[in-house]
């Protein structure tokens, strides 16, 4: 419902049903963090990776996790927090397009302008281009902000999209 259906409300309903059905599925907690950083509760989305990753410290998606806990961080405005999450996240997924598009955004942010250019010039090796479209189009956020957030991280590293 998230991506499929650009509902991020009507996925948090899925998402809480499902953690509250069973507790300690550890994709549960992943989606729901999920669900609440889009729904703008970055903090409390947070909260359910860290289940998520008590719950299995060895997830076999770690980038997407990684990820998300960035922008989690970021959205709540803890960008050196953001940054350390956006350099392991690099480590442990290389090729993640989105999660790299979203790293070059927050290491912007935090002030490493220089290293987020070098994160956008790597997407565009992989032949990963992508639009302000494909942003607005993709990135399914509850509040304006958060997607602003987003496109200004990125044009501040030199995206032209």
């Amino acid at each position: 419902m998230l991506f499929g259906n650009m509902d991020p409300l009507g996925a948090l309903e899925h998402a809480e049903e499902a953690v509250r059905l069973n507790p300690s599925d550890v994709y549960g907690h992943v989606m729901m963090g999920c669900v609440l950083s889009y729904c703008g509760e970055p903090d409390r989305g947070y909260a359910h990776y860290e289940t998520a990753l008590r719950l299995n410290p060895n997830f076999p998606n770690m980038g997407v996790v990684l990820c998300d806990q960035m922008m989690c961080r970021a959205l709540s405005g803890r960008l050196e927090e953001a940054a350390l999450l956006a350099r392991k996240m690099m480590t442990a997924a290389p090729k993640y397009l989105r999660g790299l598009q979203r790293c070059a955004a927050v290491l912007s942010h935090a002030g490493n302008d220089d290293e987020a250019a070098r994160v956008l010039e790597t997407i565009d090796a992989m032949g990963g281009a992508f639009s302000e479209g494909y942003i607005r189009d993709t990135y399914p956020f509850v509040r304006e902000q958060d997607l602003q957030f987003l496109i200004s991280g990125l044009r501040k590293a030199g995206w032209n999209g």
